[in-house]
């Protein structure tokens, strides 16, 4: 076995020597010694170029590929923003038609009610809460005067109590110092309809004779002129009693949300009370 081992060993050494020899004795480097140094050289050369090469194509491949991930990036970033700036439009334009769809029952409402109502927006709220107020949209310039009915097809919202040039504020019917005179629609039982606080109503100085059940739609009476009659007030959720009074009191819940106004229709008073006269009669 170990002669074997040694046989080979010595057999590749004739090898490599008989091809030394021939490399060292060929003519080109007869003519040229320094090919025996320079091949080798030259063999490494080229491989380390075909690496380098290899690299540089990876590498160029990687920055093709990441500039063009870069690109969809800002594409897609682009994209991004022109969807939401269209959703936005898209939202705006439905809340200008909705809007406008408010708008068109306000005046058609006015219509049926009276001729000349004015549709204005709400634009803003008593800061303070002291008073229960909101801001609207018209003012003197628009023909609005103080004691002008406000209201909404579902029901009464309050009255014009000051007037600027182009705005107005209005006493919400939910205010304490507001006062509209109503009547149970079944029972026509006459009270007075004022704030209570927590948002409720109270209708007081009815009869104590009257028995007025839970769940009772009272509406405007169309006493005092600034209301018509049988406009939507609230509807009796508790009674109170006292021992001896000749009056009982009704809590009401508003026929209307009064914090979610957003457009409101104010209501002319009657001709005697703005000093004009019919037309025909001048």
């Amino acid at each position: 076995m170990r002669w074997s081992w040694l046989t080979r060993t010595r057999g590749l050494a004739v090898l490599a020597g008989v091809a030394f020899l021939l490399i060292l004795f060929s003519p080109q480097i007869q003519r040229r010694p320094s090919l025996l140094i320079e091949q080798p050289l030259l063999l490494i050369e080229s491989w380390l170029q075909r690496a380098v090469g290899g690299v540089r194509m990876v590498t160029g491949q990687f920055t093709d590929r990441y500039v063009d991930l870069w690109g969809l990036s800002d594409e897609n970033s682009q994209l991004r923003g022109e969807a939401a700036r269209l959703r936005q439009e898209v939202t705006q334009l439905q809340e200008q038609l909705n809007a406008a769809g408010r708008h068109d029952a306000l005046e058609a409402f006015g219509k049926e009610l009276a001729g000349r109502a004015i549709v204005a927006d709400v634009i803003g709220r008593d800061p303070t809460n002291w008073y229960q107020t909101v801001l609207i949209s018209r003012g003197q310039r628009d023909g609005i005067v103080v004691d002008m009915g406000v209201v909404v097809p579902d029901g009464v919202v309050g009255r014009v109590i000051k007037v600027m040039p182009k705005t107005a504020v209005v006493l919400l019917v939910s205010d304490r110092n507001s006062v509209v005179p109503g009547i149970t629609q079944q029972g026509r039982d006459e009270g007075l309809i004022e704030g209570a606080g927590g948002g409720r109503l109270r209708m007081k100085y009815v009869s104590t004779l009257a028995e007025v059940p839970i769940g009772e739609l009272v509406i405007t009476s169309g006493l005092a002129g600034t209301f018509p009659k049988a406009l939507r007030i609230g509807t009796v959720s508790a009674i109170e009693r006292m021992p001896d009074a000749i009056s009982q009191q009704l809590l009401l819940t508003p026929a209307i949300n009064l914090n979610r106004l957003e457009e409101v229709l104010v209501l002319p008073l009657p001709e005697r009370e703005t000093g004009q006269e019919p037309e025909g009669k001048k």
